[in-house]
């Protein structure tokens, strides 16, 4: 089964549920509320709307999906609504899209529904609208930051390592390569100083159980480090 967008077009706003289950629906949630005919028409949309995205419930129910929702999110929306008619648990058919709102901009919005036309009283698809926004923004943010590091790291001359509190490295940036002569990813999941020999060793690890007993110091300590080609190199190390 599919479903076009052209079936969500322009539709009329008239409450076939009872007041009681629509204050049922609306006690239930703080988002908004959407009941589907079965002809996927809105038959009421909740006053949340206006709200959420400064529509009126008349002027959300009497747009149709293909105003409402990104041009790019809309064939995700119509899969996952053909989806949940057929059958599918609900929570596989959560959507994350773009809403329009009412002044143009683009809302991030988390879509759950639940078939209920069997159930008297409602007789309807009933879709959840909760604003996403912040979280997307955040998320976003976040891997623009890490994005941001990762540039920082791959073209730094000095060579970053990160590892756990067990002190396995998780992280090796590229210029072990240039500095030591070895792969980076050979490094990951060996123990911090695997290069390092007596009496540097010990030193080493003392600056790493500083760190940890105080994470708000920078440590910097001095050890000799093996090369790929055997030489011993006088590596600084700053711990934080």
């Amino acid at each position: 089964m599919s479903v076009e967008p052209s079936s969500l077009e322009p539709v009329s706003v008239s409450s076939g549920a009872s007041p009681e289950v629509l204050r049922g629906l609306l006690g239930a949630t703080g988002d908004v509320v959407v009941l589907l005919n079965d002809d996927l028409s809105a038959r009421w949309v909740s006053e949340s709307v206006e709200k959420f995205s400064g529509w009126t419930a008349e002027q959300a129910a009497s747009m149709g999906s293909a105003t409402l929702i990104h041009p790019q999110d809309l064939r995700l929306a119509m899969t996952n609504l053909a989806l949940l008619l057929e059958g599918a648990p609900p929570e596989s058919c959560r959507t994350n899209l773009r809403l329009r709102a009412a002044s143009g901009e683009w809302i991030w919005s988390e879509i759950t529904g639940v078939d209920l036309r069997q159930l008297a009283g409602v007789n309807a698809v009933v879709l959840s609208i909760r604003d996403t926004s912040d979280r997307v923004n955040r998320e976003q943010e976040l891997a623009d930051q890490s994005s941001r590091f990762e540039a920082l790291v791959r073209n730094s001359n000095d060579c970053i390592i990160v590892s756990n509190k067990e002190l396995v490295v998780t992280y090796v940036s590229p210029a072990m390569l240039r500095i030591l002569g070895f792969d980076p990813n050979l490094a990951v999941g060996l123990k911090l100083g695997a290069s390092v020999s007596e009496p540097d060793l010990s030193r080493l690890y003392e600056a790493c159980d500083r760190v940890l007993a105080h994470p708000e110091e920078v440590v910097r300590v001095e050890v000799r480090v093996r090369h790929a080609d055997g030489r011993l190199r006088q590596i600084e190390n700053v711990l934080t």
